[in-house]
C-alpha cells in the first residue's frame, strides 16, 4: 500500500483502537452454574465490589432469605433464593446480592439490596414506599462490616 492509501484508512477522528480492546470491552459475563447455591456465590462475587461502595451508607434493603444449610432441602431453598433474588433484579436492576456473614448482621442470609445510598433511614424507606413494597418487604438497613449494631435497621410501619 502507498503512503496515500494508508493515511486514506485512518480514522477520521484519529483514534486507534486494538481488536483486543474493542472484544474485551464486550465479553458477556461468565455462564451461570447450573447448582443455585453457586450460582448465589457467583453473583455475590459479581456484586461485591458494588455493594462494598454502600459500606456506612443506608440502602434499601428488599429480601432477606435464610442461607441454606447442608441438608437435603438445600438445593430447593437455594433455588427459591435465586429465583426471588432473579425477580427483584428483573423488576430492579439496582438491585444486588450480598451475604449476611460478609456485614453487620446475625444470622446467615442471602440479601438482597439497592444498589443507591441514603443519608438516612428516612429515605431508604421512602423508597421502599414510593416502590410500593409491603412494609415487612422492604426496609432501611446501614451496611457496615464493624459487626451487628444496634439501630441499622429500620422497619417501615
Amino acid at each position: 500500500l502507498s503512503a496515500a492509501s494508508r493515511r486514506a484508512a485512518t480514522p477520521v477522528d484519529g483514534s486507534t483502537v486494538s481488536a483486543q480492546a474493542r472484544t474485551s470491552a464486550t465479553l458477556p459475563p461468565p455462564p451461570r452454574p447450573a447448582e443455585p447455591a453457586e450460582a448465589l456465590e457467583q453473583i455475590r462475587a459479581q456484586d461485591a465490589p458494588v455493594v462494598e461502595t454502600l459500606a456506612d451508607s443506608w440502602v434499601a434493603q428488599l429480601s432477606t432469605r435464610p442461607a441454606g444449610t447442608h441438608s437435603a432441602e438445600r438445593t430447593a431453598m437455594d433455588a427459591a433464593i435465586l429465583a426471588g433474588h432473579d425477580a427483584l433484579r428483573n423488576q430492579h436492576p439496582g438491585a444486588v446480592l450480598l451475604r449476611s456473614t460478609d456485614w453487620n448482621y446475625d444470622g446467615r442470609f442471602w440479601i438482597t439490596v439497592m444498589n443507591e445510598r441514603f443519608s438516612t433511614a428516612e429515605e431508604a424507606n421512602t423508597w421502599c414506599d414510593t416502590n410500593r413494597f409491603a412494609p415487612q418487604d422492604c426496609f432501611a438497613k446501614k451496611l457496615s462490616h464493624t459487626g451487628v449494631v444496634d439501630g441499622s435497621t429500620r422497619f417501615r410501619r
